[in-house]
């Protein structure tokens, strides 16, 4: 819980490949964050993989609309993806459907 009027569950089902998470917005409002695991060797609609570079994802997508630094990188958020970076390498990613 981040507050009383933002929660974040956890699905308990655990895939091989994702983590689902889900919050609810004071009006009700659900927004699905599906989070790719260590290891996944998939990529996104856009051929980015774990792995690559800060300037491939901006190459694919453009510069972030939001980005957070944090103490062991950078968090680049687009709209219906977000980018969690270790340094300069992308540690996972997270697809967004409000």
């Amino acid at each position: 819980v981040c507050s009383s009027d933002l929660t974040f569950y956890e699905n308990t089902r655990q895939s091989k490949f994702s983590r689902l998470y889900f919050n609810r917005l004071s009006g009700n409002v659900n927004i699905l964050f599906l989070s790719t695991v260590p290891g996944y060797t998939g990529a996104t609609a856009r051929g980015i993989k774990i792995g690559q570079k800060r300037a491939d994802i901006e190459n694919k997508y453009g510069m972030a609309g939001r980005t957070i630094l944090t103490p062991t990188g950078l968090i680049m958020a687009y709209p219906e993806i977000i980018f969690v970076m270790d340094g300069d390498v992308l540690k996972r990613w997270v697809l967004v459907k409000k």
